[in-house]
């Protein structure tokens, strides 16, 4: 018997099968709601920092510049710097409260670091996204990505 048109053939499972899904489905994708997780756990005084991971073979300078970078959960820099910020980005955050901050003596930044806008050609287009964030990252996820300038 044929096997119908809509059928379709699962690929046996191999040593690298699953991290090349969860890269080809886009790091962002993958968890859609852990940004929004954050804002929703609302306690007294929730901030989260940057987190940069440390002996990559080859590290993102901005991503090192903003390792350890405190700020409080609702900060518009999160909506386009929230991590992975691109192909391969290995940064993540923590969310620290006010017992965390003094526990460890970590200090809130209550400027986020500056940010310049930089154009990236995408297919047939320009893109503007900000400076150290892959095209297509400059989002929060769980909420609507921020329109891009074009």
């Amino acid at each position: 018997m044929a096997p119908c048109a809509t059928s379709f053939v699962t690929p046996s499972p191999t040593r690298n099968f699953g991290s090349t899904e969860r890269r080809r489905g886009g790091p962002k994708g993958v968890h859609p709601g852990a940004g929004s997780r954050y804002s929703r756990s609302r306690r007294p005084g929730p901030y989260l920092m940057y987190k940069h991971l440390p002996g990559q073979a080859h590290p993102r300078p901005e991503h090192k510049a903003w390792d350890g970078t405190i700020l409080p959960v609702d900060d518009p820099w999160w909506q386009t710097h929230f991590p992975p910020n691109g192909w391969f980005c290995h940064c993540w955050v923590e969310s620290l409260s006010d017992d965390d901050l003094e526990r460890y003596g970590y200090e809130v930044s209550y400027q986020a670091p500056a940010s310049r806008l930089v154009p990236h050609i995408v297919g047939d287009r320009t893109v503007m996204v900000p400076e150290g964030i892959d095209p297509g990252f400059a989002y929060r996820p769980g909420e609507q990505p921020v329109r891009a300038e074009e």
